[in-house]
């Protein structure tokens, strides 16, 4: 009687479950530390700079002068992108509601479905304008369609008037508006 006993052996199937939990977790773990480290690490940095260059207050208000325009800047072209897209968002959400509502009839939802073919073209020649102004050599800035026209936002110290036509020219190709449509507004900073 020759029996053979074969063990399947749970318990090692189960550590090995375990330790590749134990693994991700310590991983998830690590990156976690990491980027919140170098979160840390970015926000004291001004500080950092602000206390080495506290011994001249002049210059120190000079710096803090240019880092807050620049900041400033910033901070109108991000906001205002930041709102479009807060707008757009509850249009297209009101525009789904028309086109799956079961209560609309045929032509709401061919409106509404126009509608949401014409957002998502403006949001795609706005952003394409907006990358070209940036590959032109403008450090920021923010295109606006509206039907027919547009309207770009553009941080510079300032442009001649030359510069302006050809940014008319060059936004009025990209966004199908003719060049006598197309506003640049100079948003310096000040």
């Amino acid at each position: 009687m020759n029996k053979m006993i074969v063990l399947n052996s749970p318990a090692s199937g189960f550590n090995k479950k375990k330790i590749m939990i134990t693994l991700g977790i310590l991983i998830l773990f690590v990156l976690a530390v990491k980027v919140l480290g170098d979160g840390i690490y970015t926000e004291s940095s001004p500080q950092v700079v602000e206390t080495n260059t506290a011994y001249n207050s002049e210059g120190q208000d000079s710096v803090k002068s240019k880092i807050d325009d620049k900041q400033q800047e910033a901070a109108f072209f991000a906001g205002y992108r930041m709102e479009r897209e807060k707008v757009r968002s509850k249009e297209i959400d009101v525009l789904s509601e028309v086109i799956n509502g079961q209560d609309n009839d045929q032509q709401a939802r061919v409106v509404a479905v126009n509608r949401l073919v014409t957002i998502t073209e403006n949001m795609e020649e706005e952003m394409r304008a907006e990358q070209l102004l940036k590959s032109i050599g403008y450090l920021d800035s923010v295109v606006i369609m509206q039907p027919g026209t547009a309207t770009a936002v553009i941080q510079a110290s300032q442009l001649a008037l030359e510069e302006k036509e050809e940014l008319k020219e060059i936004i009025g190709r990209i966004t199908n508006c003719k060049a006598e449509a197309v506003s640049i507004i100079v948003n310096r900073g000040e």
